[in-house]
């Protein structure tokens, strides 16, 4: 006060900075703010990634920061750009329909940012020690996507659809007296954060498309090689463990051969075997139908929509509903039922979306299992059957090892409850894959099933549509292409992932019929995450 009342306004100025300063805070010699406590580049592009900031929004984030007196906040934006480039591998190919590198390239860029980030760990390691890192791998398809008013070399080209391939690394370990030591481990194995493509093009998914992709993916699984890196003075080889099992139904048929959507592409049985169950039981399968996994997120939408269609038959008690009355009656039902979990779960349910599919997603499933007597009372199906496919599916999607044996009698016995209940709707493909088969599955993997699910291709598809309208130059095709690849690749880069922060998830406890299916459960229950 005494400083400003004979003029001295800087100089007042500079003493209330001083005063008034964090302790986190230095004062230069003009009396301006600067924060200690700054961004490395690294961690400011996890910042970008995790916020999806355009460049644009970036530069104004870091320039909102130097007018506070902030100027060594944020780094540059060149900084960032070339923190990017290590997150790119070598020999990406671009075109104006497709995006891809060589899965070798790939998988010797993963395991490298990974072992950079746990090098302390591996330095204290034996030379002799095997290290291998396991990865789940898989594809889809999308459709709806917007047409860019771009050229393409080929007039028969289009945009409408994308076809992805993707990996998401699992965990690094290596054996010790028949044991596995884990070394990293990803603390998400179904979020998009650490799924890394491998090819993006636009096409539609079909068949031959399928079929194309795999094989070449095949080829390219069996010839790699394991990795090499230095670190610290001393060499370390990594080998890749591969496991097709991010894959949806459609997939699975066509890998399978399996020419009907009504068919099940493991052991063959047809829709009106399904609900057979002592004729299936010597029936042989074909083991390589195994590595597909069991999808637990379709499997939670199946098993919802099976129910679902029960209820909407349950006045005609018939599969198929043939005659005018009975199809009028199943409509009024249905549509009945659409208003009520409207009303009473703001769900909504078997309603077309414009251009693709329906609202049927594994969120509105997700809550239709939560709520058994809700639904019980709205579908009028059997709780205690709500209740039982609900168990299935959180166990399932459990990251924890499944004692198989339990859970194919808990299995079978709600196929025998089921078929007693509603023997004369047939039973779906996928609901009898994960009754019937679900124990041939759970010991075909050392891994627990829930770490091997399809969320993550799946969920890809919306970065694709956001960072493909917000990230991306528009000059041309090849330009687009190429900002969509790489920012893929950034946002899914083990080292910048490894820097954002995890969703906090809401704490509950397990059910305790999941708890019994579960093969030595070695956690808390009532600190157990869901």
């Amino acid at each position: 006060m005494k400083l400003h009342s004979v003029g001295k306004r800087k100089a007042a100025s500079a003493l209330h900075n001083i005063s008034s300063s964090p302790p986190e805070c230095t004062v230069t010699s003009r009396g301006s703010l600067q924060n200690d406590i700054s961004y490395s580049a690294k961690e400011a592009l996890a910042l970008f990634t995790q916020l999806k900031l355009t460049r644009l929004q970036y530069i104004e984030l870091r320039a909102s920061a130097i007018r506070k007196n902030m100027q060594n906040l944020y780094p540059p934006y060149y900084k960032l750009l070339e923190e990017k480039a290590k997150c790119y591998p070598p020999n990406i190919q671009i075109t104006d329909i497709s995006a891809e590198v060589p899965l070798q390239n790939l998988v010797d860029h993963t395991v490298s940012r990974i072992a950079e980030n746990q090098k302390e760990l591996l330095v204290s390691l034996n030379n002799n020690s095997e290290l291998e890192i396991t990865y789940k791998w898989g594809a889809d398809g999308s459709g709806s996507q917007k047409n860019y008013k771009q050229k393409f070399e080929k007039d028969d080209s289009d945009d409408s659809n994308v076809f992805i391939t993707s990996l998401v690394p699992l965990r690094l370990h290596y054996s010790q007296e028949n044991n596995y030591v884990i070394i990293w481990q990803n603390p998400r194995t179904n979020s998009t954060r650490f799924c890394r493509p491998i090819k993006l093009q636009f096409v539609k998914e079909t068949s031959e498309v399928i079929n194309s992709e795999f094989a070449n993916m095949d080829r390219q699984i069996a010839n790699l090689t394991p990795t090499k890196i230095e670190l610290c003075g001393r060499t370390y080889i990594f080998k890749h463990n591969l496991l097709k099992t991010m894959i949806d139904g459609k997939i699975c048929n066509a890998l399978s051969s399996n020419k009907s959507t009504q068919r099940c592409y493991i052991c063959k049985a047809t829709t009106s075997e399904f609900n057979k169950i002592v004729d299936l039981e010597p029936r042989l399968y074909d083991p390589q139908t195994l590595d597909f996994g069991i999808s637990p997120l379709h499997a939670t939408i199946r098993f919802f929509e099976c129910l679902l269609h029960i209820s909407y038959k349950l006045p005609v008690k018939s599969w198929q509903v043939r005659g005018e009355e009975n199809k009028k009656i199943v409509a009024d039902r249905k549509r009945n039922i659409q208003k009520q979990f409207r009303e009473k779960l703001g769900l909504l349910v078997d309603v077309p979306k414009q251009g693709f599919g329906n609202t049927n997603d594994g969120n509105t499933a997700r809550r239709f299992f939560a709520n058994p007597d809700i639904v019980h009372e709205i579908t009028g199906i059997d709780r205690d059957l709500i209740i039982r496919f609900g168990i299935i599916l959180k166990t399932l999607s459990c990251p924890y090892k499944i004692n198989s044996a339990l859970f194919d009698e808990y299995a079978r016995d709600t196929a025998k409850q089921y078929i007693s209940l509603y023997g004369w709707y047939c039973m779906p493909p996928t609901v009898h894959k994960v009754l019937i088969h679900g124990k041939d599955i759970i010991d075909h993997f050392l891994l627990p099933i829930g770490q091997l699910g399809e969320d993550a291709q799946e969920c890809r598809h919306k970065d694709v549509k956001y960072y493909r309208e917000h990230n991306t130059r528009k000059m041309s095709r090849k330009q687009t292409n190429e900002d969509l690849f790489k920012i893929l690749l950034v946002s899914s880069d083990p080292q910048i992932s490894i820097l954002r922060p995890l969703p906090q998830k809401q704490k509950g406890i397990f059910p305790a019929e999941v708890i019994k299916l579960l093969e030595q459960p070695n956690f808390d229950l009532n600190e157990e995450e869901l």
